[in-house]
């Protein structure tokens, strides 16, 4: 090869032989600048990846990055405004545009200052356009001829044909890198995720381990306290105003004995070593005895609470943790229903299904309260959740939006689903104007019957408990 002097046909051969193949981004520049570096004897090359991408404003903008090597990675990118008058000529006319028509050309006076000088950095003289399914996926950068001679029609027309045969290579190399990039980002994200994952389930166990410590070292000074509370409480020589005062700090101390309880059982659930005593249980009698002991604060907030059970089969469950169960989800029903709001507790038995092959009890504690967030309807359920701002938390048993330990959904749902049922919430919404209320599903699972033995019911139960409570 002597001069400018080189086989068009050959060339263009050559390289189409030469990319056919290639997948790789790095390889597939080097070879569709090298290529013509050496046939036309050019002294430099680029090849740039164009990204279309939309910009906050409304603009489309193309980005210029290199794709040959490393060291021209480095290069700062350039993003090109649609309207602008380089952008708009690559994509008009899909042809070569020349440095001396960039410098001197009208056409290309409105271009910004910015574009200008990234491509006067270059020191290239022809930039040829690549082109596939009609979208602009790149751009072909050739500096000067060694022989200093200018870029002929001829050369020009090799350099598009050039171009047209690099975009399906281009687009298909993209498309991988794009793909590997994918990947990378992927396995990054995992790590990061199993990295993030790791670290709340440390935070988790030390929680759960503070749980366990904390109930296990203040109940026996707890325990201390409400002894000898109750023992001056006793003495009928104590000073009326002293008695009044030694019952709130013995008040008091019952309800850390309760917290502590409730810390304990969930340390139990954490550790999976919650075991319910198993014994026939009459559902409808064990609810009306929890309903019962709320009949005060009922008549307090002028509360209703209804009770709406046909005769139910006899669970077997742990009675304990049932009454436990209830007892919570009763005490949210009252704390989260306003002043002379409607609580009322329903249920029925269920047939056999797949999901329960004995069949089951379903039982719906409803209330006209400030319902729950469909966003938050399994949070409600996790340890240590507390609605509204935590600043504003005020702990009360009973009254209105009374805040608490944030263990009492929590500690429900593990004792449902030790017993292997289901608790859940269903609620239009949250809202303290017009209260919309909820309503907590728990399916409990009878078991099989053995030995002929016949299903045992309990008794039917319609009541009013603030009445009977009156009563």
């Amino acid at each position: 090869m002597k001069g400018d002097q080189y086989d068009a046909s050959v060339t263009i051969h050559q390289y189409s032989e030469s990319i056919s193949n290639i997948l790789d981004m790095d390889r597939l520049a080097s070879i569709a600048v090298g290529i013509m570096l050496e046939a036309m004897q050019i002294e430099r090359g680029f090849l740039f990846l164009v990204d279309a991408e939309r910009q906050a404003d409304g603009r489309k903008t193309y980005k210029l990055r290199s794709a040959r090597s490393p060291e021209e990675r480095q290069m700062v990118a350039v993003e090109l405004d649609e309207s602008g008058p380089v952008a708009s000529h690559f994509i008009r006319e899909q042809k070569p545009l020349l440095q001396y028509d960039l410098d001197l050309l009208p056409a290309f006076r409105n271009s910004s200052s910015f574009e200008r000088d990234w491509f006067a950095q270059l020191h290239t003289e022809v930039y040829i356009p690549i082109f596939a399914k009609k979208q602009w996926i790149g751009l072909l950068a050739f500096g000067s001829k060694l022989s200093g001679n200018r870029y002929t029609r001829e050369d020009l027309s090799v350099l598009s044909a050039h171009a047209n045969q690099t975009a399906v290579a281009l687009e298909n190399a993209r498309l991988v890198d794009n793909l590997m990039r994918l990947n990378q980002e992927l396995r990054q994200a995992r790590r990061t995720l199993e990295k993030n994952n790791q670290e709340l389930q440390r935070i988790d166990q030390a929680k759960s381990d503070f749980i366990s410590i904390a109930s296990h070292e203040l109940r026996t000074p707890l325990t201390v306290i409400k002894g000898y509370t109750e023992m001056l409480m006793d003495d009928p020589k104590m000073d009326t105003n002293l008695k009044a005062m030694m019952r709130g700090i013995h008040d008091g101390t019952l309800r850390l004995h309760e917290v502590m309880d409730s810390m304990f059982d969930i340390a139990q659930l954490d550790a999976r070593s919650l075991k319910p005593h198993l014994q026939p249980v009459d559902l409808a009698h064990l609810i009306r005895e929890v309903c019962l002991e709320y009949s005060k604060p009922l008549m307090q907030r002028e509360q209703s609470l209804s009770i709406d059970l046909p005769s139910l089969p006899l669970v077997k469950a742990d009675a304990h943790l049932l009454k436990k169960l209830f007892h919570h989800l009763i005490r949210n029903a009252v704390k989260f229903t306003p002043d002379k709001g409607r609580i009322y507790i329903s249920g029925h038995h269920i047939p056999a299904i797949i999901n329960l092959p004995n069949g089951g009890v379903e039982v719906v504690v409803s209330d006209t309260g400030v319902g729950v967030d469909p966003n938050l309807r399994e949070i409600i359920f996790t340890k240590f959740y507390q609605p509204g701002e935590l600043g504003k938390h005020s702990t009360s048993k009973t009254r209105f939006k009374g805040g608490g330990a944030g263990l009492g959904l929590a500690l429900s749902k593990g004792i449902v689903e030790a017993h292997g049922g289901r608790i859940w919430v269903e609620s239009p919404g949250y809202d303290e104007v017009h209260f919309p209320g909820d309503q907590f599903h728990i399916i409990l699972p009878l078991t099989k019957l053995e030995n002929n033995e016949s299903q045992r019911t309990g008794e039917e139960l319609r009541v009013e408990v603030t009445r009977v409570a009156a009563g």
